[in-house]
């Protein structure tokens, strides 16, 4: 698996089809409810109360699982895409709608194998933390090493289970035994995605709030292009883990 030709032919891909980002907008638009929300709870703690709490814990878990949707939708997406073809939005909603159950499972699984990890490397900044500031900072950063590292095991469960129309425990096996395979570069393909997203957001958002600029304009004005490159990067990378997945 050559991680440049997979990220350069799933970048081509998405620009010649952009129709391959509108799941990725839609997200972000439901996402924005929740962010503003989010924002006015901040400003405002005393408006704070448990109707608050529990609607806002509803509406996580509501866009948990239409997250989870829409990484189901781009296995059927990128085959579109990689092939030439006119995109299916539709059809790939159906895929991944019929296999809810499966994908359900399966990301259950890895939400609870981080959350095992989690706790015992909490365990370890606990018991480091008696060494300072230092102790701390290194578990912190053994914690963090530790969870990206694991990442590449779980990177092909959606298009294990929708490509290979696999259950639950056959996707994850599946995704880890490509993972597990194609390891190097499967890392060298999220740490590009990543940095990439890492320095949109601070060139257009980090940088300019320390040089000054005031808030409102960067919510209002450099947050538009953020968005834009948002949207770039998120269905780069969906297209991408199917690809990946489809030359392995």
């Amino acid at each position: 698996m050559d991680a440049k030709e997979i990220l350069l032919d799933s970048l081509h891909a998405v620009s010649e089809k952009p129709r391959a980002m509108i799941p990725i907008f839609y997200i972000m638009l439901l996402s924005l409810p929740m962010l503003i929300w989010s924002f006015y709870i901040m400003s405002t703690p005393e408006a704070l109360n448990s109707v608050h709490s529990i609607a806002l814990f509803l509406y996580s878990i509501f866009m948990i699982l239409v997250d989870m949707l829409i990484q189901g939708m781009y296995p059927s997406i990128a085959t579109d895409a990689m092939n030439g073809s006119e995109i299916e939005l539709s059809g790939a909603l159906s895929k991944a709608y019929h296999k809810f159950w499966s994908l359900l499972g399966a990301f259950a699984l890895v939400i609870l194998i981080y959350l095992t990890l989690s706790m015992v490397t909490s365990l370890l900044v606990v018991a480091l933390s008696s060494s300072g500031m230092v102790g701390i900072i290194a578990g912190e950063a053994v914690m963090f090493v530790i969870i990206f590292l694991i990442m590449p095991f779980f990177y092909y469960i959606p298009p294990a289970i929708i490509l290979d129309d696999l259950k639950a425990l056959q996707g994850f096996s599946k995704a880890v035994s490509v993972g597990r395979n194609n390891f190097v570069s499967t890392l060298a393909i999220v740490i590009t995605l990543s940095i990439l997203a890492l320095l949109s957001m601070v060139l257009l958002i980090y940088l300019p709030i320390y040089f000054g600029v005031e808030l409102y304009y960067v919510l209002s004005i450099l947050m538009i292009p953020f968005v834009i490159l948002a949207i770039l990067f998120s269905s780069w990378g969906m297209v991408a883990q199917s690809y990946a997945y489809m030359k392995q």
